[in-house]
């Protein structure tokens, strides 16, 4: 199952309070998690993203959305294969669908997601703390490769 972050760029907004928001999924096999149109905090989530997955622990992951009860838990089942749960949390979990996928390739797309993010905030010249903690996932993510 390939899988990518899709980031819509046309979506990415920043608030007088300096918060930036926009439509942010994940993309398996032609299903949108949660939303095609989900609405959240791109530049929380992608460092929180970058920094599970570049600290798995015992071989397991959850990369959270911020806005909703939606994760996606991730497995490591030999060196780069992995089964991915996308999930409805709540008292009981709702396992929504799930796959195998590659860990390069969802680490990849994480990380170009993160670098459209940075591109966008910079093309519009805004600057916040979230982003410089993005950029320093990121930084870090790559040096571990």
């Amino acid at each position: 199952m390939d899988i990518i972050v899709k980031i819509q760029e046309q979506s990415i907004s920043i608030s007088p309070q300096n918060v930036i928001t926009g439509k942010i999924c994940f993309v398996a096999d032609k299903i949108c998690f949660p939303d095609k149109d989900w609405n959240d905090f791109p530049i929380v989530i992608l460092t929180w993203w970058l920094k599970a997955i570049t600290n798995i622990d015992k071989g397991q992951f959850e990369l959270q959305f911020m806005d909703g009860p939606f994760s996606v838990r991730g497995t490591i089942l030999a060196e780069d294969i992995l089964i991915l749960e996308f999930v409805q949390r709540s008292e009981k979990d709702i396992m929504m669908f799930s796959g195998n996928g590659s860990l390069q390739v969802l680490k990849d797309s994480i990380m170009m997601a993160a670098k459209q993010l940075i591109d966008i905030a910079s093309n519009r010249h805004w600057e916040s703390t979230d982003l410089v903690e993005l950029r320093q996932a990121l930084e870090k993510t790559t040096k571990l490769g």
